[in-house]
C-alpha cells in the first residue's frame, strides 16, 4: 500500500486497518535526519512524513496508539526535547483523515517548541492529539465513565514514552480529563489544585493575549485597547474570559466567531454570572456573537 491510501483514510478506518494488522501502538522516529516507522507497513506514512514541507521540521517523533477498550486513535507529537521534555496540551478533535491527524499533530508540537522558547520555559514541543470520531467515548453523547476511560488510555500512552512528552489540557479536552490522564501517568500538567497541580490553564491564557495584543499596540504607537474593536475567533475555553478581560480594558465591541453553533452563546452565559455585566453592556461594549456555519 502505498502512502497516498494511508494518509487519506478516515481515523476509524486506520483503526480498523492497524487492529486488521494487530498494531495497537506505532511510532515514527527521525533517525540521522530520516523518519522510521516502527512497522514495515507503515514506513510509507513515514515517507509521506519525511517529504512534507508544510508541517514537518524535523520532529523527533510521532507516537500512536489506538485505546485498548475504546478503540480511539490518539497521538503524542515531539518536535524538540533539547531544551526540555516535549510539553503541550492533547487535543480532542474531528479529523477528515489521517494526513489531518498528523498534520494538526506536527504543526502543534513545532509551535509548542516555539512558544516554550519565546517564554522562556525550559521544555521542548510536543502536542497530544485524538480522533474525536474514531471508536467511543469522545463522540456526542458519549458517557462519563467511557470518556474517562479514554483519557485513562492517554494516560497509560504517556507513561509509555517514559517523560519524553509531558500532556496538558487544550480544545476538547477538560481539568476533569486531565484527573483521567493523572490516573495513569505522573507526565501530566493542569490537573486541579486539590491534587497538587495549577488547574485550568486557560484563564492565564486569556490574560497572555489581552498582554500580547497591550504590547502590538504600544509598539505600533497605537494606545491601549480601551475603544477598540476586536474579533475573538473561538468561543471555548479561552475565548470565554478573553471577552470578559476585553470588557475590562474598555474596548467598544467585540465580535466573536465559533463553528459551534453552541459555544457562541457561552461567553453571553458566562457575562450574565457577572454583577456588573449589564454596566458593561450598557455604557462600554457592544457585543456580538455568531456561529461560522451561520455565514
Amino acid at each position: 500500500m502505498t502512502s497516498a491510501p494511508l494518509v487519506s483514510l478516515s481515523p476509524q478506518h486506520f483503526v480498523d486497518f492497524l487492529k486488521k494488522n494487530d498494531i495497537s501502538r506505532c511510532s515514527f522516529i527521525c533517525v540521522e535526519g530520516k523518519m522510521k516507522a516502527s512497522h514495515e507497513i507503515l514506513q510509507p506514512i513515514a515517507d509521506w512524513v519525511q517529504q512534507d514541507t508544510r508541517d514537518y521540521d524535523q520532529h523527533e517523533g510521532i507516537f500512536i496508539q489506538v485505546g485498548e477498550n475504546s478503540g480511539v486513535l490518539q497521538s503524542a507529537s515531539v518536535h524538540r526535547t533539547n531544551r526540555g521534555a516535549g510539553a503541550g496540551g492533547v487535543r480532542n478533535w474531528v479529523y477528515d483523515s489521517v494526513e489531518d491527524f498528523l498534520r494538526d499533530g506536527m504543526r502543534l508540537s513545532r509551535g509548542m517548541t516555539h512558544k516554550n522558547a519565546l517564554a522562556g520555559i525550559w521544555w521542548g514541543g510536543g502536542k497530544g492529539v485524538m480522533a474525536r470520531n474514531s471508536g467511543q467515548g469522545l463522540t456526542d453523547g458519549a458517557s462519563a465513565s467511557s470518556r474517562q476511560i479514554v483519557y485513562e488510555e492517554y494516560g497509560v500512552l504517556m507513561s509509555s514514552l517514559k517523560g519524553c512528552y509531558i500532556t496538558a489540557e487544550d480544545a476538547g479536552t477538560s481539568v476533569t480529563d486531565m484527573v483521567s490522564v493523572f490516573a495513569r501517568t505522573r507526565f501530566t500538567t493542569c490537573i486541579p489544585p486539590s491534587l497538587g497541580g495549577s488547574g485550568n490553564p486557560s484563564i492565564p491564557t486569556a490574560m497572555g493575549i489581552i498582554r500580547g495584543m497591550e504590547a502590538a499596540l504600544a509598539h505600533t504607537g497605537k494606545g491601549n485597547l480601551s475603544g477598540k474593536k476586536v474579533v475573538v475567533q473561538g468561543m471555548g475555553h479561552v475565548g470565554t474570559p478573553l471577552v470578559s478581560y476585553l470588557l475590562d480594558k474598555g474596548v467598544s465591541m467585540v465580535i466573536g466567531s465559533d463553528i459551534d453553533p453552541v459555544l457562541k452563546d457561552q461567553p453571553k452565559k458566562h457575562l450574565e454570572e457577572l454583577a456588573d455585566f449589564n454596566l458593561f453592556l450598557s455604557l462600554v461594549a457592544t457585543i456580538l456573537f455568531f456561529s461560522n456555519r451561520q455565514i
